[in-house]
């Protein structure tokens, strides 16, 4: 279950995020997580942003732009 290594703590979650194949590559998801991030830095109590990804190219862009994997379960079982 995705929900158990999310942060106890107040937080912002991102459940998907995605850009139109059209568009991708021109920075466009970069823009969507800085914002959300400035959303999260701008909350006295959240203490930061929590991503799920299915798709391993989606979880590469998050650890470019600064969001490292915490966690991974495959098919509900943690490795």
């Amino acid at each position: 279950m995705a929900s158990a290594g999310r942060p106890k703590e107040r937080h912002f979650h991102v459940g998907i995020i995605g850009v139109a194949p059209d568009a991708q590559g021109r920075g466009v998801g970069r823009l969507l997580l800085s914002a959300i991030h400035e959303v999260s830095s701008a909350d006295g109590i959240s203490v930061g942003v929590a991503l799920d990804t299915e798709n391993p190219d989606s979880r590469r862009i998050y650890e470019v732009n600064g969001y490292p994997c915490t966690r991974e379960d495959v098919l509900g079982v943690r490795i």
